[in-house]
């Protein structure tokens, strides 16, 4: 008895002090593109973006590639070796996601394939930001006016290699908290309803998504070429290739303390 006591003390110590497999518990990792959105998650202070640091991220294809390092037609193998030193996210046949962040704005960095070569990349929010259109101000800055501003929504640059779409969108509006709303105005409608407007938008903080996607030139003229068949084009195109080509966006919603979310 005395020498069964004897080993089991050694054994309970090694279990306390770590002996044992410890249970890992999962990273504050950030919550999925498609994930609710919690209005503790969103800032109403805008983080500084220096232009210096954007153009680093935003600029990068201007010595002899297209994207960062790449070049329209790179294997996912070669992509990735071009991103050494960050871990994916996510890795499949046609897909490399990375998540970066770009001067404190959280960003998924994003490659599609189709049969190993490289035909678009970009770069989504993965949360709403307050300032997201500050960085499309970047692109616009840098590219100048874009050659389709017939567009309702966003804007497209066309050069040779690539064709570069960019747009920000309110996805997110959140309501501050008071007992009253204003009407319409009752009846001085006809004198205030101007300036009860402005006052109404001043009781709403708004969150933004950014999205500036590449997509091959090649690429892009085999889509044009498929005009007369829309639903073939959303057939060849991959979720993330819509998000990048502004196809697809987040679902729009308004928070309201003390009642929820309100879808849009």
């Amino acid at each position: 008895m005395k020498k069964l006591l004897m080993l089991s003390i050694p054994l309970i110590l090694c279990l306390y002090m770590g002996c044992a497999p410890r249970v890992q518990l999962p990273p504050d990792d950030i919550p999925e593109w498609d994930s609710p959105v919690s209005p503790d998650w969103m800032s109403d202070i805008d983080p500084p973006l220096d232009p210096n640091k954007l153009s680093e991220y935003l600029f990068e294809g201007e010595s002899g590639y297209n994207f960062r390092k790449t070049r329209w037609g790179f294997s996912r193998e070669r992509v990735e070796l071009s991103e050494e030193g960050i871990r994916p996210d996510e890795r499949t046949r046609e897909l490399l996601v990375y998540r970066i962040k770009i001067n404190g704005v959280k960003c998924k960095l994003i490659y599609t394939f189709k049969d190993n070569k490289l035909r678009t990349a970009g770069y989504i929010t993965i949360l709403p930001i307050r300032n997201a259109e500050k960085l499309i101000q970047k692109v616009i800055e840098k590219y100048g006016d874009p050659t389709m501003p017939e567009l309702e929504h966003g804007m497209v640059w066309k050069g040779d290699d690539s064709i570069i779409w960019t747009n920000s969108y309110a996805s997110v509006i959140k309501e501050t908290i008071t007992k009253y709303n204003y009407t319409d105005g009752g009846m001085l409608g006809d004198l205030l309803y101007r300036e009860l407007e402005k006052q109404k938008q001043a009781g709403e903080v708004v969150y933004f998504d950014g999205v500036i996607g590449y997509v091959d030139s090649a690429f892009y003229d085999k889509l044009q070429r498929m005009r007369f068949r829309p639903a073939k084009i959303l057939l060849e195109l991959s979720r993330n290739e819509k998000l990048l080509m502004g196809i697809l966006q987040r679902d729009g919603q308004t928070i309201i303390p003390g009642l929820g979310r309100i879808p849009h």
